[in-house]
């Protein structure tokens, strides 16, 4: 039988089996320290649904002061004749979700003298004259208001007349005023960082 010395485990070790015990101490430590220095708890919440649409812009226009009312045209001007005068106001809804601001034209289909001839001033809600000049010159788009709310409302006048001293030229000449209101989506305020 052998004794404890005899046995492997308890000899003496030699120089190159100390230090393959000691690299191997060595790794063994840093692995732990290692495990224990990076090793944390996570936890993951639950989902939460972020909920994004885009705004909308809608313009409506109607005669009088209800915007839901259809219009049937701005100003009717038959039969004409110098000295005579019409008016109306109509009303610009903003049935939609975001402000806006809108703009007035006339497309002008007919005897250019007589659009030429025909006076129009617009005024805005505020009674401000916004455009004061031939019906011709309504061909450019006109600014009636900076910011109409989101489900609100603004008016407008309009007044065209013939001059008194509109010559025979004139006399059976024809047209048709097409209006255009443009509404244009208004920037929205930058934030600061």
């Amino acid at each position: 039988m052998r004794t404890l010395l005899q046995t492997r485990w308890l000899r003496p070790l030699g120089r190159l089996e100390k230090l393959t015990w000691a690299v191997n101490l060595f790794v063994i430590a840093g692995m732990l320290t290692l495990g224990y220095t990076i090793g944390a708890f996570t936890n993951t919440s639950k989902p939460i649904p972020t909920l994004m649409s885009t705004g909308k812009i809608d313009i409506t226009v109607a005669s009088g002061t209800d915007p839901t009312e259809a219009s049937a045209g701005i100003i009717n001007f038959n039969n004409t004749q110098p000295g005579q005068t019409q008016q109306n106001t109509i009303t610009i809804g903003n049935t939609g979700t975001l402000p806006f601001s809108y703009s007035v034209s006339a497309a002008l289909q007919g005897d250019q003298p007589l659009f030429d001839a025909i006076q129009a001033e617009i005024k805005n809600g505020q009674d401000q004259i916004i455009y004061s000049g031939s019906l011709s010159g309504l061909t450019q788009p006109q600014t009636i208001a900076d910011r109409v709310p989101a489900g609100s409302s603004d008016s407008v006048s309009f007044r065209v007349w013939l001059p008194d001293n509109a010559g025979p030229e004139l006399m059976d000449k024809k047209g048709t005023a097409t209006f255009s209101f443009v509404a244009s989506q208004l920037r929205a305020p930058q934030e600061s960082q």
